[in-house]
């Protein structure tokens, strides 16, 4: 596969594309809330070990145009019926079906990473529930806003018009690393080497070639791969989460597709299709075999328009905070007030009970005194005393 894929490489991006399954040739049926839609409306990138990669609703596309939808459930979201064209697959492919992936339209996603498969002969109906996810930049928390993403090394795909996400910016991170020690670009990362500006991003001369990794890098680059994930490289200091995210949750299910009892009017269906497009269908082999290995449909809808929004928000602001210093301070300084009026008061009232406990103690020992008595004796009548 590393070999096809710098083989690949040397290709220009038309005959790459061209390569692959085209959305056109795929596609027997779109729907978007009951409105009909067509392969004009994905946009088509090119992975180099998924093949092309069809996003639908893609901001960096047409940005003037938006879908909506105003009802939940199944016949209210995107409806796809696809051929697969399992005949035109390589041998070296293992697994028949697509991948799908829900992203906000203005953030990169990359297929090797994540997604639900969707077989052939199925129908898979994906319910998504939304969410976003609002953190405050330093000094409050510790993530990175759209303002302080313009670094390139932080993420290399803003050059496409992507946002920035910490997937993008730990494969962007890694990428520079393997540059610097392996002097050659790791295709399983780039994905998109043609289109995206390496020679700018790594201030190399316009006129030089970059050199893409192969069998003799191997062990250079399993080197590099084992530090990144040891954290070793700095990546992950240096990407934190977004500031802003929309994360959607997925509930995902599948049941038979076509019913046996509804296969003749699909086959009739298909070549009714494909009629329009002034094209013979192909069938390579008894039309409901062939649609039992080649056709599948996609239902992706929200399971209901209420959606959860999480956000923080700074326990103290500059109003908070001078408003609480300036209660703090008359607060305390009513307290003071109060005190030194409670202190003269008790000193007062101590002074008071010292005086009076002292005029009663004087009292007293006057009462005490012997030069102050007069004795009274009685004389008999008659008598005189001289």
């Amino acid at each position: 596969m590393r070999e096809l894929s710098v083989t690949l490489n040397d290709y220009p991006r038309g005959i790459k594309q061209s390569l692959g399954h085209a959305m056109s040739d795929m596609m027997t049926q779109c729907t978007f809330d009951s409105d009909a839609c067509d392969s004009t409306n994905f946009k088509l990138d090119t992975f180099i070990n998924n093949g092309n990669c069809y996003t639908f609703g893609d901001k960096t596309a047409k940005p003037s145009v938006s879908w909506h939808v105003k009802k939940a459930g199944p016949a209210n979201g995107l409806i796809l019926e696809l051929d697969i064209e399992q005949d035109e697959y390589l041998p070296i492919t293992e697994k028949a079906g697509i991948k799908v992936l829900l992203h906000s339209g203005s953030e990169i996603v990359f297929p090797d990473n994540t997604g639900i498969l969707a077989a052939p002969g199925y129908v898979t109906s994906i319910g998504v529930k939304k969410s976003e996810i609002y953190m405050l930049p330093q000094p409050y928390g510790n993530c990175i806003s759209a303002d302080n993403a313009t670094n390139e090394i932080k993420n290399l795909y803003q050059q496409l018009g992507y946002t920035y996400t910490k997937d993008a910016c730990l494969r962007t991170c890694l990428q520079k690393r393997i540059f610097e020690s392996c002097r050659c670009i790791d295709l399983d990362l780039a994905n998109m080497v043609r289109v995206l500006n390496y020679n700018d991003w790594l201030d190399l001369d316009n006129t030089k070639s970059l050199q893409i990794c192969d069998k003799t890098m191997a062990d250079c680059m399993d080197t590099v791969q084992e530090k990144f994930e040891k954290h070793e490289l700095g990546c992950e200091e240096m990407c934190l989460p977004a500031c802003t995210q929309k994360l959607y949750q997925t509930t995902v299910s599948t049941a038979v597709w076509p019913a046996d009892r509804h296969l003749d009017r699909y086959v009739k269906f298909v070549n009714k299709t494909f009629a329009k497009k002034n094209t013979v269908y192909n069938w390579t082999s008894h039309p409901h075999e062939h649609i039992r290995k080649n056709f599948l449909r996609l239902e992706i809808y929200y399971e209901t328009l209420r959606y959860e929004v999480i956000s923080t928000s700074p326990t103290y602001d500059w109003n908070n905070l001078l408003g609480n210093i300036g209660g703090q301070l008359g607060l305390w300084l009513g307290f003071s007030v109060l005190t030194a009026i409670e202190v003269c008061q008790f000193t007062m009232q101590v002074l008071i009970h010292l005086f009076k406990t002292h005029y009663k103690s004087f009292r007293k020992s006057k009462k005490r005194d012997p030069c102050n008595n007069t004795i009274d004796i009685p004389l008999p009548s008659g008598s005189t005393l001289v």
